[in-house]
């Protein structure tokens, strides 16, 4: 995961790298991996979120449809 956020600027590096620290502080247990050229979160073998960054943003994805419905309220 380090090679890939050390390749981004450095500002959307610090916003990914206070992005994923948040999310492994909620789910310790998540195990990194890249797919679709970006960072997945797993949990208990299952995909989590993805976090990765573009030329213009950084984003946040939940991998399930159901995660989304759960906090489309926050995510507004």
């Amino acid at each position: 995961m380090q090679e890939y956020l050390d390749a981004l600027p450095d500002e959307m590096c610090i916003l990914l790298q206070h992005v994923r620290k948040t999310i492994l502080s909620v789910v310790p247990e998540a195990t990194e991996h890249i797919s679709y050229g970006i960072i997945l979160f797993k949990h208990n073998g299952r995909r989590l979120m993805y976090i990765g960054a573009a030329k213009d943003h950084c984003a946040l994805y939940g991998a399930t449809g159901a995660l989304v419905a759960q906090f489309a309220d926050e995510l507004a």
